[in-house]
Formats: C-alpha cells, structure tokens, sequence
C-alpha cells in the first residue's frame, strides 16, 4: 500500500510505502501506527521532527530524507534494519543530533550525504560495522577521521582535504586529489576493482603511479582531468585492467605502456601527445576513443585489433593517416570528425560487418573506398569535408539507414541512390556545389529529408511519398 498525503490521521499497519510531503510543517511519532509495516519513506522537506518512535519504524528499509531539517527533538528514533539512508542536498551539519539515533541502524549499508553542508563525517559514522557504501560527491566534506572496515564504496566531494588510512575492503574509490595536502596510501588496497582518481596534482604523480601498479584486482581506471604527463611503462603489470579513461588529460605528452587486456580505451584533450603506444598487444580491445588529440600524426597497431567494435577519432587535427581499417573484422562502429590532414582513408579490403561509420573533415578528394564488405553498414555521417567532391559505393549499401553528407562544399554528384531501400533519413544541408540527387524517388523506407542549402540543385528531386519530414528538420 503506498500513501502520499501528509494530512493522514495516522499511517496504518497496512501502508509499506510513504512519500511525505512535509514542507514547512512538523513530523510527529503520532502519524505512524506503532509496529507498522512501513519499509520505504520520503520525508520531503520537514521543519522539525518530534515524539517518541518507539516500536513504529521496525520494519524501515529505506528511509530518503532529503533536505533534511536541522531540529532533530524525537527520541528513540532506532531504525535497526534500515539499510539505505539517503541525507543527499539536507542542510544538516555533522553535530546534528540525529546522527546518534539513526547511527544506530546497525543493518546500514548505503549512506548517501552528496550535496550536503556536510564538512566532516561524523564519528558516530565507524560504529557502522556493516556499512559498505559513502556517497559524498558534491559535498562540502572536507575531512574524515575513520572509516568503517566493511567499506567497499567511497566517493568523495572536490574540497576533501584529509583522508584516514583507507581500509583494504575498499572496491570501489571515487576521489578528487587537488586539496589533499598528503598523498593517500593507495598500495594496501588490495581489493581495489575499480578506482577514479581526478585532478591529481604534479607533486602526487610518481606516488601514486607506484601504489597504482601494484592493484592487482584493478579493472577500472580513470585519470580524469587530472596533471599527469607520462604515463608509465610500468602500468602494464595491471594485467586485470579492462577500461582505462585519460580524458581530459591536457598535459599527458608519452604513453610507455598499456596494459594487455584492456577492452576499452579511452584518450581525450591530449593536447601535446604526438605518439601513441603500438597497439598490436591490446588484443581484446572492443572500444578505442580518440578525442582532442592536436598533435597526434598517426596510430599504429591499427589492423591487429580484430575484436574492436568501436572506433571513434575526433578533432585529431594532425593526423595523417590511419591504417590498417580493412582488418578490424569485428568493426561495428566507426566515427571520424575534424581530422583535417588525412590523406588516406583505406576501407577497400573492410571484412568487418560495419554498423556505423561517420567521416568528418576528411579533406582528401581522391577517397574511393569500395564498401562492397559493408554489408551490414546501418549509417553513415560525413560531416564538413571541404575537399571531398565525390562518394562512390553508397549505391551497393543496402543495410544503410541513415546518411548524413552535410556540409561537404565540394561535391557536385552522389551516385545514385534507389537501391538504398532501408533508408530512412537523408541529410545533405550545405552541400553548395550539389547538382543533382538520382534515385531520390525509389527509396521506399525515406521518412526524413534535409537539403536546405544546396543551392547549385538544378532540379527538384521527385519525392518518395513515405517522406515525412523535410526541410531542415531531420529526426533521429
């Protein structure tokens, strides 16, 4: 039974699940029916909370009491098999006199105080023994004394200052380093799965990296925003490591290593990386992101990743060429925007099943690619290639679902379309030099069409009569 209206005489033995909108009123004990059923409860925004609650929140799971009030008079407020408490955006500060009561939760396992006054966790937090979960993010905690050795989840807000020896149960540790004024021990945290560890600061680099390489269990690893500007050979020890995220990274310059049994990577806002690691190794990657990477000229090890899935490169300004494409046989996604200085793009030998592929910036006229191998290729972006004055192959796609040429000033034909019978959307806006669309009125499956700004069209194209939308409004 689930009950909504503060104005209730009293919550019966029945209701399970309440959503209390309290908002500028009191909560009193006499609301609840003593020994109720009650396992979920809202409280939204109460000014005070008063009365004796004895025997009326024993069956209480999960108690979100957001925006919680500062006064704090009931008594015997146990809530013993509580195992969610969610304090998150309360304006409680860590004297609060409810913490010794609810403290007493001994069940507890999830504690969110995120975007809270909160400054330092209070002490009562340690005698949590079965607490497995701190969420602090946004927060204004800046120290902690002690933990609870069950602790298995922390994440922690931008202005923490000072942290206690970390237990060795920890799996997960999300944390921002640039307040910190002593370099964390990260090395005893044997049971470490997964680890995001932002803005760490030049004097912590070499400290860390050397407690990092010896996380045995690591799996995740994220260096977001952070100073670093090498990251070490060493690193390959993590045999573990499935993902690993530099982006942004602005001041990375050299990558000595990668650890073999990543299945993402992920590198963006390098601005001064010039070369990447050879690649071959990396055997099991699925995913490869390249995003911001100015001065990156080319990527090798390419063609030996025969169980990549997902290939994005964005804004590589520099590049110059990209090998290897007709091997990766398990492509399924391939994205590629900005990148002014390719002079070759080599998809003639593709054999992999091709979901999606996006060229933007390509600057290369003479591009050719036979997709005869694409035969599973759903959609196509080629976005801004100023240079690029004719496609061919797109007539043998008959998977094709959605193709945008937007804003490519150089072509003047497309070769003809009628035998994309799945598409669904066709997007050419801004393609100035455009003379022609052939095949326009056998596409069947057409429902969106943009060609707003092709003004050099010498002809009205016939319109299939599927088409929905046109103009310069496509959906996706």
């Amino acid at each position: 039974m689930l009950c909504t209206i503060f104005q209730l005489f009293q919550v019966t033995e029945k209701v399970q699940l309440l959503n209390l909108d309290a908002t500028g009123k009191t909560c009193e004990h006499k609301k609840f029916a003593e020994r109720s059923k009650l396992r979920y409860l809202q409280i939204n925004e109460a000014e005070v909370v008063v009365g004796d609650f004895k025997h009326r929140l024993l069956n209480l799971r999960w108690l979100c009491w957001q925006d919680s009030p500062l006064h704090f008079e009931a008594t015997n407020f146990h809530t013993k098999k509580l195992v969610i408490l969610d304090l998150s955006g309360s304006r409680i500060p860590e004297n609060w006199k409810g913490w010794s009561q609810i403290t007493m939760a001994s069940n507890l396992k999830v504690l969110d105080i995120s975007y809270t006054e909160i400054r330092e966790l209070p002490d009562e937090i340690r005698m949590l023994k079965k607490l497995e979960i701190i969420d602090a993010r946004g927060s204004r905690l800046r120290g902690i004394r002690s933990l609870p050795t069950s602790i298995h989840t922390l994440g922690l807000c931008v202005d923490v200052e000072a942290l206690p020896e970390l237990p060795s149960s920890l799996q997960v540790l999300r944390v921002h380093l640039w307040r910190l004024h002593a370099t964390p021990n990260l090395a005893n945290l044997v049971n470490l799965q997964v680890l995001q560890c932002y803005q760490i600061p030049d004097n912590m680099n070499q400290i860390i990296f050397s407690d990092i390489v010896k996380l045995s269990k690591l799996q995740r690893l994220d260096f977001g925003h952070s100073n670093i500007m090498t990251l070490p050979k060493e690193i390959d020890a993590l045999s573990q490591l499935k993902f690993l995220n530099l982006q942004p990274c602005c001041k990375l310059r050299c990558i000595l290593g990668l650890p073999p049994n990543l299945v993402g990577l992920y590198i963006g806002g390098v601005e001064s990386l010039e070369i990447l690691p050879d690649l071959s190794n990396l055997k099991l990657l699925s995913e490869l992101w390249l995003s911001g990477c100015d001065k990156l000229t080319k990527i090798q090890g390419l063609g030996n990743l025969e169980l990549l899935e997902s290939l994005r490169i964005d804004e590589c300004y520099r590049l110059t060429q990209i090998q290897g494409l007709g091997n990766l046989v398990s492509l399924a996604s391939f994205y590629m925007r900005l990148c002014y200085e390719i002079v070759e793009l080599d998809l003639l030998e593709c054999s992999a099943p091709l979901a999606s592929s996006e060229i933007s910036g390509y600057k290369h006229p003479e591009n050719k690619p036979d997709r005869s191998n694409l035969n599973k290729l759903k959609k196509i972006e080629v976005i801004g290639c100023q240079n690029l004055n004719k496609i061919e192959g797109l007539h043998i796609l008959v998977s094709l679902e959605y193709l945008n040429l937007s804003y490519c000033p150089s072509m003047v034909r497309m070769p003809n379309l009628s035998n994309l019978k799945m598409l669904r959307h066709l997007q050419l806006c801004g393609c100035l030099s455009l003379r022609e669309i052939e095949g326009l009125e056998a596409l069947e499956a057409l429902k969106g069409l943009n060609i707003m700004g092709c003004s050099s069209l010498e002809k009205v194209p016939h319109l299939p009569n599927t088409l929905i939308y046109s103009g310069d409004f496509l959906p996706l």
